[in-house]
């Protein structure tokens, strides 16, 4: 070490100038890779955290401030929800639906002679269900059935409507109709538009 000294003081002015400058600048530059920039890049990422954090901060707060107003957005979606799965069920419910068809013969003197769903068509968010039926009685009373079936709450729409086999009976003209009976079921996904009453 005293050798060093012993050959720096030999030295020139205009040497040890230069000396010293190359030590400073070496100095410098260790300690802008080994020091600085590492503190730097730290910086840089605790300023981009306290961005984010920043953002999502406003973010909560707007919420937080508009969260009665989503509350009630959340009310009325859901209520606007159970009335379309009341014209779109999330399940076949035949029964129901065969149950909603009796008395609507009953109260039209429609008579029933088959019922029979056929397999459910996939159509995107919904499937169809076709029934296929088979109905008996006058052409008014059959008219006036097909109307009550189109004012339920569960969509159902009536087509292939064949009428045949007429016979008086007791003064009145009775027929035979062969039909289908296609009714929904909300199976979720994207796809087409939703199925609508006919007519």
């Amino acid at each position: 070490m005293n050798q060093i000294i012993d050959q720096f003081a030999r030295l020139s002015l205009t040497n040890k100038i230069a000396v010293l400058l190359v030590t400073l600048i070496a100095i410098g530059v260790v300690y802008y890779f080994l020091g600085y920039s590492p503190l730097q890049e730290n910086l840089n990422k605790l300023r981009d955290t306290e961005t984010d954090l920043t953002e999502k901060l406003m973010e909560n707060q707007a919420i937080a401030k508009n969260l009665e107003k989503f509350r009630e957005e959340v009310s009325v979606l859901d209520e606007e929800l159970k009335q379309a799965l009341a014209l779109l069920p999330n399940d076949k419910d035949i029964r129901s639906l065969l149950r909603q068809i009796s008395v609507l013969q009953k109260k039209t003197n429609v008579t029933n002679l088959l019922f029979k769903p056929a397999s459910e068509v996939r159509k995107g968010f919904y499937s169809e269900i076709p029934i296929q039926m088979k109905l008996r009685g006058s052409f008014h009373d059959v008219a006036q059935f097909f109307d009550k079936v189109g004012k339920l709450e569960r969509i159902v729409n009536i087509s292939e409507i064949e009428l045949s086999n007429p016979k008086e009976e007791n003064g009145r003209m009775i027929l035979n109709v062969n039909c289908t009976a296609t009714t929904f079921k909300f199976v979720g996904g994207a796809g087409l538009p939703s199925p609508r009453k006919k007519g």
